[in-house]
């Protein structure tokens, strides 16, 4: 509730090293850095990036990485979603005004992802949108995001 307000206002990056939840809370265990995501000269979204404390402090290059893949992402909607689609507008639609339950185990189902006891998931490479999981399960090509 407190991270949109503050990137709408300062319109750039945020890096937060240190911080907890409420003034009175534990430091987190864990760094944070946002970046604004801006079209038509409103924000849109926010691209956050997490790291645990135990690895070290965001560095400029980071926020940087961070900042080109959210002009990136920003790119992509504008030209993906909202290119007469309206599919963007019909989600916010249906999410912003009430609560909504997404049907978690059918989307499951869907991405190819199944649930096994005791174990770890396996992938199911028949399912509608099995090339969808594997693109977000892909390692990242050799120096996307990854640190110097």
């Amino acid at each position: 509730q407190h991270l949109w307000p503050a990137i709408a206002e300062r319109r750039r990056r945020v890096v937060l090293n240190r911080f907890g939840v409420t003034k009175d809370s534990p430091v987190e265990p864990f760094r944070m850095m946002c970046a604004p995501l801006h079209a038509l000269g409103r924000l849109i979204g926010i691209v956050v990036a997490f790291n645990p404390r135990t690895s070290g402090r965001f560095v400029p290059p980071d926020a940087q990485r961070l900042e080109r893949l959210g002009l990136s992402l920003t790119k992509l909607v504008a030209r993906a979603f909202d290119n007469g689609t309206g599919v963007l507008t019909r989600l916010y639609a249906t999410h912003a005004s009430a609560a909504v339950s997404p049907d978690l185990p059918a989307l499951w189902r869907a991405l190819g992802v199944v649930a096994q006891e005791n174990a770890e998931p396996r992938f199911d490479d028949s399912a509608p949108l099995a090339a969808i999981r594997r693109s977000l399960t892909a390692p990242a090509p050799a120096g996307v995001l990854s640190r110097p």
